[in-house]
């Protein structure tokens, strides 16, 4: 979000890439799917996967025949090497750096090895990577949110620039398709911030152009620890988040105030961006306190908009609902502070009768216990219900007031034993709209069930 508002006021483009190597590349569904996470954030992106562009494709693993003439112009300069360690070499060389005390740096050999060596290595199936030979001195990078930062020569180690299946690092690769795609800038977390000097390297060995870099904090869940690497858009997406919410709650993160700023903690490089150089923290209460405001401040309108999404990528039975049934479910639910709650408070109601599923801690609670028990409650309001001469909200809140007044209980006390024996656990959702909903049929019929199951089967009577 912060690379599409630096480009967007700078004049400049957005591009987006899909950075696959060093994992499984990416197949066309999962391609699709993170894209479509990205739009539902509210991002959007002027180049890449899509989109379009002069500088495609976007996916780096569908990129491959574009890295190897650059592979032979570093080997060419004297400025990587092949080497066919096995891993059980490398992992003795480490060992025993670690039993001398000093840090494992891989032994850059006298002479890169020939190519007839490297040919007989391929032929006895050893592992033939390609090496990039670092340079012996300190490498500083201007960085827009850090100053200036360095690396000495001491720290850095000959690394893998292709792997013996041929493929290309990710590290390697990144560098090249900065350059082809013509890059000038990039905003991105600290993590990467070791692997810039090596790009870094990377550039000046190949002639390449250096962009201007900018490493934001860190993100930590406010007990102190890191969210964790699988934590994706699509996790909050299928909880049922607004994304409007989500995106202004993550653009605040990070950002330094004014008072920060006159302090020199922000970062005048960007511009009036304000990037604080410290952690920031990532609290889930917050955001949702943030949701539950948003939805109770929504229209129903974009409400369904937001429940039609959720039901789109989630495995629920709320699938089955046209427009007016998750309409009448938005009213039903209403208190819910994401999607979810609607789906788990009234999933129920879209599931065959005999799948209703009764949870023990709800049937003790409401049914098994009270003076009377609410099972005695249960068949007397049962009784009343069968009698209605018409189903509809009006007439089912008025008979659970009669049974109530009857008893001398609190309406709340009869309403909860039909909210157990219909939808299978206990809930706060109103019981006439709830029963209208269902329908007659249904609603007598899982009564009639629930005294069955829970009294005979559950030996609860």
């Amino acid at each position: 979000m912060l690379n599409r508002r630096l480009a967007r006021r700078a004049g400049g483009r957005f591009l987006l890439r899909v950075e696959d190597l060093g994992c499984a590349p990416a197949g066309g569904d999962a391609i699709e799917q993170f894209l479509g996470d990205l739009r539902w954030l509210g991002l959007d992106w002027d180049e890449g996967p899509g989109v379009g562009g002069p500088h495609g494709p976007y996916v780096q693993s569908q990129r491959l025949h574009l890295y190897d003439r650059y592979y032979t112009q570093l080997i060419k300069s004297g400025a990587a090497y092949y080497t066919f360690d096995t891993p059980e070499e490398l992992d003795r060389m480490r060992r025993q750096a670690l039993a001398e005390g000093r840090v494992f740096r891989y032994p850059r050999p006298a002479r890169p090895p020939t190519p007839d060596e490297v040919r007989r290595a391929i032929d006895k199936g050893r592992p033939v990577v390609l090496r990039f030979k670092s340079p012996v001195r300190d490498v500083t990078v201007e960085d827009l949110v850090l100053g200036p930062v360095t690396i000495r020569a001491d720290e850095f180690e000959d690394f893998v620039i292709r792997e013996a299946d041929g493929r290309p690092t990710w590290l390697y690769a990144t560098v090249v398709d900065d350059e082809l795609m013509q890059i000038t800038h990039v905003i991105r977390g600290q993590e990467h911030l070791p692997h810039t000097h090596r790009h870094v390297l990377l550039q000046e060995a190949l002639g390449f152009g250096r962009p201007t870099y900018g490493h934001v904090p860190l993100m930590i869940e406010t007990g102190g620890g890191r969210p964790a690497r699988q934590t994706r858009v699509r996790d909050f997406r299928a909880a049922g988040y607004l994304p409007e919410v989500l995106a202004s709650y993550l653009s605040s993160l990070g950002r330094g105030d004014a008072e920060a700023d006159a302090g020199g903690d922000g970062a005048g490089p960007l511009g009036d961006e304000r990037i604080s150089r410290t952690t920031a923290r990532f609290d889930r209460k917050r955001l949702l306190s943030l949701n539950a405001q948003a939805v109770a401040d929504a229209t129903e309108d974009r409400l369904l908009a937001g429940l039609r999404d959720y039901v789109e990528i989630n495995d629920t039975p709320l699938a089955a609902a046209d427009e007016t049934a998750l309409r009448k479910l938005l009213r039903l639910a209403r208190g819910f502070r994401v999607f979810r709650g609607v789906d788990e408070k009234c999933r129920a109601l879209f599931v065959g009768d005999e799948q209703v599923v009764y949870d023990d801690a709800a049937v003790r609670k409401v049914l098994v216990r009270g003076d009377p028990r609410g099972f005695n409650v249960l068949r007397l309001v049962q009784g009343r219900l069968a009698g209605l001469d018409r189903w509809d909200a009006e007439r089912v809140e008025a008979a659970v007031r009669q049974v109530a007044g009857q008893t001398g209980l609190g309406v709340d006390r009869v309403a909860q034993p039909i909210r157990v024996a219909v939808m299978g656990v206990a809930s706060n959702l109103p019981i006439g709209p709830l029963l209208e909903m269902l329908g007659r049929p249904h609603a007598l019929g899982r009564i009639s069930r629930c005294l069955a199951v829970c009294t005979t089967e559950k030996g609860l009577a």
